[in-house]
């Protein structure tokens, strides 16, 4: 991987931050960036989470939990999980 495909971006810190709070949901974490008024900080849109969230799984730096499928709705949401980012 090149160094900017590894580079972190300010929501890609963001969203780590939020998991080392607890394990959530993209959309929970959008819900919790706009209640606490993060949006004035970080350029968020619920898609931009998703994809940041994609790209932290492809680089080992969070771990998607619980992808059970009910019919086509997940029956519990992936939920990222911080992995080895910043702690050792």
């Amino acid at each position: 991987m090149s160094v900017a495909a590894t580079a972190l971006t300010p929501l890609g810190i963001t969203v780590l931050a939020l998991l080392f709070e607890r394990p959530m949901h993209p959309y929970e974490m959008y819900q919790l960036l706009i209640q606490r008024r993060d949006d004035r900080l970080v350029k968020i849109r619920p898609g931009s989470l998703y994809h940041t969230v994609d790209r932290l799984e492809r680089q080992e730096l969070v771990v998607a939990l619980g992808t059970e499928r009910e019919g086509n709705r997940p029956s519990a949401p992936p939920t990222p999980s911080p992995r080895r980012a910043g702690r050792r």
